[in-house]
């Protein structure tokens, strides 16, 4: 058996405000909560660090903004938790910025293949990103 259904015209759509505003009553009815931003955007004012590519080799670029000068702190740690490498820790102007970690440690000695750990601190914010190092 076919059924054949034909495409509503687009004068038979309802307004958009009226759709919007169904969706919004069905986001709602799931848990939604239309007034909090998604959680994976930052609120204004709060410093941001992204790493890439990763995993990587030979080297990692990692960028960072800040919203205020203030004393950024970029270590790098291996999975025992030791310091491989500070790349950064002083104060930083607003804005964006970045370095690049090479897959040395504090020598320049290149380190082995693996999953290290990016901790970047600015006044009381902090986060932690797992580095991958191919080789």
């Amino acid at each position: 058996m076919h059924i054949q259904t034909a495409p509503l015209a687009v004068k038979d759509q309802a307004p958009l405000p009226d759709r919007v505003g169904v969706l919004e009553e069905i986001y709602l009815a799931l848990g939604g909560n239309p007034v909090q931003p998604p959680t994976d955007v930052p609120a204004a004012g709060t410093p941001t660090v992204s790493v890439y590519p990763n995993p990587f080799n030979p080297k990692m670029r990692i960028d960072y903004t800040l919203p205020t000068r203030e004393r950024l702190s970029l270590r790098i740690y291996d999975l025992r938790g030791q310091l491989v490498r500070t790349l950064v820790d002083e104060p930083v102007d607003a804005g964006p910025g970045h370095v690049f970690w090479e897959g040395t440690d504090a020598d320049d000695r290149a380190v082995a293949a693996g999953v290290y750990f990016c901790e970047a601190r600015a006044g009381d914010w902090s986060r932690v990103h797992k580095l991958t190092l191919l080789k």
